[in-house]
């Protein structure tokens, strides 16, 4: 056989396999911009969930009692708008509906607190069974068993609900109130280190057991799709659960080659909670520190009725105050 016809018949069989990895290179290229692509709407929607929040929950994060149901439900809406609208579905019924369920799970880390906001089956008047998102009930922070007696109900900031087993008492205060009881309140980082573990169980030990029934729903339906447990470090964990916002898992969007958008979009909306500053007359002075100050809370809070609570230190500063000598805020 002749040169030429040796490379012509080298041409014929070696070039489809050449353009079919073209096309696929390509095609995987384009499945990693739409991935990109899906990660950013999704993290957009949970800034705007954000951004609502943080309107809104300025009413109860500093002691006033807000409507919560009403932020979170706000929150949950402006997450899907932000969706709707960046693609471009909103006011189409079935295409909002075919976005909504690739986002099987939103979570609502409140402050004492947190609520599912998941896909769930039940049967409507006509017997049919309906699969929506729906919210759960809401669950607590608990820690782990210590000194062999207290239960600990923790939230998001210094305040806990410490159950004694042995006299079957609650009683609810700042960490600090506890450390003759319990040793490990008697350092911040411990303090830290328990309630963050306490948070991130919490919400994981929920997460497992939904996951777990939306699975059975998964094959008793026609949906294809499982969901499975995101793989997130320790300080996502961390920075993800330190004050009140929205985590989203997303999964399902379509992409070119054939599969799915599986990569969980982990994103929380946190709010940048400044710390509560207390302002109080002391000696005839004003003065504003910290509400964990030791010498407020020891000497100064059952002492006096002229309190008044601050976002800023700046603020406070603009009122005449001046700073604790003690906590230095």
């Amino acid at each position: 056989m002749k040169l030429t016809s040796l490379a012509v018949l080298f041409t014929v069989i070696v070039f489809p396999f050449l353009t079919l990895t073209r096309n696929q290179m390509k095609m995987i290229k384009e499945d990693a911009r739409l991935g990109a692509y899906y990660d950013s709407v999704i993290d957009n929607a949970v800034q705007d969930a954000a951004f609502v929040i943080s309107r809104s929950v300025k009413d109860f994060s500093y002691g006033r009692k807000g409507d919560a149901l009403a932020v979170k439900d706000l929150a949950v809406q402006t997450f899907f708008d932000s969706l709707y609208y960046a693609f471009n579905v909103y006011g189409n019924p079935a295409s909002m509906a075919r976005v909504r369920a690739c986002v099987p799970v939103l979570i609502f880390i409140g402050e004492d607190g947190f609520y599912l906001y998941a896909i769930n089956s039940y049967s409507d008047e006509d017997n049919n069974t309906v699969m929506e998102h729906c919210w759960f009930p809401k669950k607590h922070y608990i820690g782990e068993l210590l000194q062999d007696r207290y239960s600990v109900r923790y939230t998001l900031g210094d305040q806990v609900y410490v159950y004694d087993r042995t006299n079957s008492e609650l009683t609810k205060g700042e960490y600090t109130d506890f450390k003759d009881k319990i040793p490990f309140f008697a350092d911040r980082d411990n303090f830290e280190i328990l309630r963050d573990s306490a948070v991130r169980q919490s919400v994981e030990k929920e997460f497992a057991l939904y996951i777990e029934k939306y699975n059975s729903l998964c094959h008793k339906s026609s949906f294809a799709l499982e969901l499975q447990f995101p793989a997130v470090d320790e300080e996502d964990w961390k920075r993800t659960l330190s004050d009140v916002g929205l985590l989203a898992f997303a999964q399902g969007f379509p992409v070119l080659h054939g599969q799915k958008y599986e990569h969980y979009a982990l994103g929380c909306a946190r709010v940048i909670r400044k710390a509560p500053i207390v302002g109080y007359k002391y000696a005839g002075q004003l003065y504003y520190c910290r509400t964990g100050c030791e010498f407020y809370r020891d000497t100064v809070r059952e002492n006096t009725w002229d309190i008044i609570y601050f976002n800023a230190p700046e603020e406070a500063a603009q009122k005449g105050y001046f700073p604790c000598t003690y906590c230095r805020p």
